[in-house]
């Protein structure tokens, strides 16, 4: 079993002990994310056949071991008895600290969990479900780790043959594209050249929709070489928690007023999630950075909102 990077915190702001779990920043961490095997939960009062996210769970038992055996937990509770239990992390951390919340539990019964960038592959259903009375998920824009599951992955890989059956521009074309978006994002002012059109929109056939090219199943998914490379996605597994969703909207120059930066957050459903959302932002928006800053900008759109409806009462 490797080490997961763990740290104990106290936070006499708000009364809490904190257990933090980094997140993916390797190569095996990110196979770890990947890894969709699943496990049975084994937590006592809690029912029989929930499973969880094979590489995730093992993380979370491992960290639950490290504050057993050393007592962390027990000797900072005997100190400071009145506070209460938070379990935190980002990513490949963030899975994990949902299941060490829900490992913890029983010992813990108020334990609060907040889950930043989770991956999406994580709990059999009734287990997500459960965790919604003491989880929150953060996801911010289109963030790809949270779409990301073998379900969704095969959901892409058959929008994307299908789209380039249907496109007659250059293969190459849509790939440099693609790659120089990702990388550098795509520019405020951008158009389309003059000589080129939409380029994953073009069908030979105009009374030939998107959907119906990848839903009706061509003969081709259905042969023998192809159906051993698809996936069995036979054990679904869903976001924690109740999900809040963040976006950032860019700054807007009128002409005569640049708008500022606005942040938008609402409540969803872990059924908007069942698709992967290729957008230039779809990595970089998982960053602990990027969560950071727009977590910050949210942050202080609230407290100036807040601001002003207080002196227009005043």
């Amino acid at each position: 079993m490797k080490y997961v990077p763990y740290f104990v915190a106290l936070d006499h702001q708000t009364s809490s002990v904190v257990v933090a779990i980094r997140g993916t920043l390797s190569g095996h961490d990110a196979l770890t994310d990947l890894a969709a095997m699943t496990d049975p939960i084994s937590v006592e009062g809690l029912p029989v056949g929930w499973t969880a996210h094979r590489g995730m769970l093992q993380s979370a038992n491992f960290v639950l071991r490290q504050l057993e055996s050393k007592e962390i937990l027990k000797q900072t509770f005997m100190q400071y008895p009145n506070y209460h239990l938070v379990i935190t992390g980002h990513s490949l951390g963030a899975g994990a600290a949902v299941l060490l919340s829900i490992l913890l539990k029983p010992s813990y019964p108020k334990v609060r969990c907040f889950s930043f960038s989770p991956p999406g592959g994580l709990l059999s259903l009734a287990a997500a479900r459960f965790t919604e009375t003491f989880c929150m998920s953060v996801i911010i824009g289109d963030d790809l780790v949270p779409r990301l599951s073998l379900s969704t992955l095969d959901l892409l890989k058959r929008q994307m043959i299908a789209e380039l059956e249907a496109c007659r521009h250059p293969k190459y074309r849509i790939f440099l594209r693609g790659c120089w978006e990702v990388i550098f994002g795509r520019p405020n002012s951008y158009q389309q050249p003059e000589t080129t059109h939409p380029l994953l929109s073009d069908t030979p056939n105009n009374n030939l929709s998107y959907q119906d090219s990848f839903s009706e199943q061509p003969p081709r998914f259905q042969s023998p070489s192809n159906r051993s490379c698809s996936v069995d996605v036979t054990q679904q597994l869903y976001l924690p928690g109740r999900i809040l969703q963040v976006e950032e909207r860019e700054p807007v120059d009128s002409g005569t007023y640049m708008h500022p930066t606005m942040y938008e957050a609402r409540w969803m459903q872990r059924e908007d999630y069942n698709q992967i959302i290729v957008t230039p932002r779809m990595l970089k928006e998982h960053t602990p950075d990027s969560v950071c800053r727009v977590l910050q900008g949210l942050s202080a759109q609230y407290e100036s909102s807040l601001s002003a409806v207080e002196t227009r009462e005043a």
